[in-house]
């Protein structure tokens, strides 16, 4: 079929088109009654319901001189907002409700979900009278969200005060009536990505339209991010332009309202504002080689600059740290490098063993003051800090292992915020590293979680995500590999793999990159090698080996089975991409285009096109069956891309399943308000890979 032919699903891309939304509700009414006809689905649902009572996800934390957090359980499935008072001798007081999301959503009849980390810790601000937050809200989980002031004292919000309407802005304190802001309202430009490309300084008392802008991004970025760096005397407002997912500048905001741009490398590995900074210097971790004060330095290399004067500008960029040879800082992306107030902590790993490393700035120099080696089998995740103290709020996981978070000083001391509970019997399973060889030669590990003593091939389920330079935590029941909904499958017998593919950084930057634009086949190969070594070995078969994967992880579950679907009894893509011509034209795609490639070069379309789910559904092929989910929010990705894969694959007679929440947004996958779909979910898997319930 040729690409012509296609043009004529292109009409699903639109979000909330009446004539898009009879399609989903005709596709949706098809799909749920064959969903809840599985034999399992019963019992998935009620066992999926008695797990949300108490196994609740780890609550997303932040500190700025209090801790805060954002708690779901059962009774608070879209959240609360809480507060702990950090003492004087780093113990916490009582937690406190500053905000019910839930009692929200009723009072003003509005589907809002908080937006959390990794904009927390910069929305809020402490004073000695003031004591206030700019919380940021969603309608059922879209990326668009409204910025409104809350007061922390009196638990509410705050009249006439900083409020700006949908929009993907971002905003900081400058003081008590100045926000920095980046905002595409107003007709302010936008990124091709929805997202900003123009920060201002916004009043106290005026209209948002009349903010002076003090910055512009170019309109090929990605788009414009804000934050706040230091503290005290060297406090700063920060702008961060960011051209494409590899590449970045970055922009101090004096107090003068100036704004000049930091002498930093531009090849800076993705990463958030406001966790990065101590109370003296931005530190950044370095995505190439790189000339530092002379030297040359590895990729994975970890910088600070100075915001002090008391060095010329061109001087002020200093090594935190150069890691070892076959060292690799992992989850540098979400949890592997923090900063406090005299402190950088990073995670790093070495064949397969991870240390934490703790580091200060004495005598011009950073030196490591302590170097603490994990337990094996346990993944830390260094989730929150704070600038005005050195205490870190960290997490212990691992496939088998419930998680743990707690509050620890630099001293050592810990205080216990969070854990999990078991949820199913751990005794009974066992988890190996192995390799694959891939098709150009390179071996691949992955990881293998199995029931201990199987005999004969068993029922499992592969995933992975592989792209961005970003790896799957081996978490405890990690929403990425399907939450609790894990729990029925590995109690009926099942396994899990995750595979450590190119496109990650699970060998540092190098293994990303070996994976990107015109190379991403190599990623697909890993996963393909990794599900052939799976089924020679006698772990499994086709028919019962399935795959699941998430955003890029369910462009990857489409690609497997469109691209070997000899290999797979069954396919889980959600909320994925799988129009790779159209990507930058849906959601915010146009910010991957360094990752992807862009389709407009007719070398990378080719490129693109040899793998494009959409594009390489054909007449004739025996699929297995595929079951595609999305939200109509999903406004990060856009909702286009799953509606148009199951319309082809309907249209060739494939066994498709397709199901559209209308919330949730990018994360429509959630164990506690989508516990519905991912009891069909499973339900669809383990009826399709272990057979009818008693058959």
């Amino acid at each position: 079929m040729s690409s012509l032919d296609l043009e004529k699903w292109d009409w699903l891309e639109a979000q909330t088109a009446s004539e898009s939304l009879a399609w989903v509700d005709s596709q949706n009414e098809k799909s749920r009654a064959q969903l809840d006809s599985f034999s399992r689905f019963e019992l998935i649902h009620e066992q999926l319901q008695e797990l949300s009572e108490s196994s609740f996800p780890t609550p997303e934390f932040c500190l700025l001189r209090d801790l805060f957090r954002i708690r779901k359980d059962s009774d608070h499935k879209y959240g609360v907002f809480e507060v702990s008072n950090l003492q004087a001798d780093e113990t916490l007081g009582d937690w406190e409700i500053v905000l019910d999301i839930g009692q929200l959503r009723e009072t003003e009849g509005r589907s809002w979900e908080i937006q959390g980390n990794p904009f927390v810790r910069q929305s809020i601000l402490h004073l000695d009278d003031h004591s206030r937050i700019l919380l940021r809200f969603s309608e059922g989980g879209s990326d668009l969200t409204v910025i409104r002031e809350f007061d922390l004292k009196t638990r509410s919000f705050v009249s006439n005060g900083f409020n700006a309407d949908p929009d993907r802005a971002i905003a900081t304190w400058i003081d008590i009536d100045h926000l920095l802001i980046a905002h595409g309202l107003n007709g302010a430009p936008k990124a091709s990505t929805g997202w900003p490309l123009d920060a201002f300084i916004w009043t106290r008392g005026t209209d948002l339209k009349d903010a002076k802008r003090v910055f512009s991004g170019s309109s090929s970025d990605a788009m414009v991010l804000i934050g706040r760096i230091g503290l005290g005397e060297f406090e700063r407002g920060l702008i961060l332009r960011i051209m494409d997912y590899s590449h970045r500048e970055y922009h101090l905001l004096e107090s003068d309202g100036t704004v000049h741009k930091l002498p930093i490398p531009e090849a800076i590995k993705l990463e958030t504002v406001s966790s990065h900074t101590t109370s003296t210097h931005l530190v950044a971790l370095l995505n190439k080689e790189t000339v530092i004060l002379g030297k040359t330095v590895p990729p994975g290399t970890v910088i600070a600059y100075d915001l002090r004067n008391s060095l010329p500008s061109e001087e002020r960029t200093t090594i935190v740290y150069t890691p070892e040879p076959d060292e690799f800082n992992i989850k540098s992306i979400f949890d592997g490098l923090v900063a406090g107030h005299s402190t950088v902590h990073m995670i790093l790993t070495r064949h397969g063993k991870e240390r934490r490393l703790v580091l200060k700035f004495e005598d011009g120099e950073w030196k490591t003051v302590k170097s603490i080696a994990s337990s094996p089998g346990a993944s830390i995740g260094l989730i929150a800090s704070d600038v005005h103290s050195d205490c870190l709020v960290i997490t212990k996981s691992g496939l088998l292992s419930p998680t743990r978070a707690w509050l620890e000083s630099l001293d050592g001391r810990q205080q216990l915020l969070f854990s999990h509970p078991a949820a199913f019997d751990a005794s009974g399973f066992s988890v190996s590293q192995q390799s694959a060889i891939s098709k150009d030669g390179i071996s691949v590990d992955f990881c293998l979680l199995l029931p201990k003593n199987i005999n004969g091939p068993i029922p499992i389920l592969m995933t992975g995500y592989a792209a961005f330079g970003s790896t799957l935590p081996l978490d405890y029941l990690h929403s990425m590999f399907g939450g609790t909904s894990l729990v029925p499958w590995l109690e009926g017998g099942g396994g899990l793999v995750v595979t450590f593919a190119r496109g990650g950084s699970d060998r540092g930057e190098s293994w990303h990159q070996q994976a990107m634009r015109e190379n991403r086949q190599k990623s697909y190969d890993d996963f393909i090698a990794v599900a052939e070594k799976l089924i020679a070995d006698g772990y499994s078969r086709p028919s019962r080996l399935g795959f699941f994967g998430r955003s890029n992880g369910g462009l990857l579950a489409a690609v497997m089975g469109t691209q070997r679907p000899d290999l797979f009894g069954a396919i889980v893509s959600d909320v994925p991409m799988t129009d790779m011509l159209r990507y930058p034209k849906m959601g915010m795609g146009a910010a991957w285009i360094d990752e992807y490639g862009d389709p407009e070069d007719p070398k990378m379309a080719e490129a693109l096109l040899k793998y494009s789910p959409f594009h390489n559904v054909r007449e004739n092929v025996n699929y297995p069956p595929f079951l595609i989910t999305v939200s109509t929010t999903d406004d990060r990705v856009g909702a286009g891309h799953a509606r148009k894969l199951a319309a082809r694959l309907r249209e060739v007679g494939a066994p498709v399943l397709f199901y559209e929440d209308r919330e949730g947004g990018h994360g429509v996958s959630d164990s506690l308000s989508s516990i519905t779909l991912l009891s069909r979910r499973m339900a669809f898997l383990m009826d399709t890979l272990m057979g009818r319930a008693g058959g």
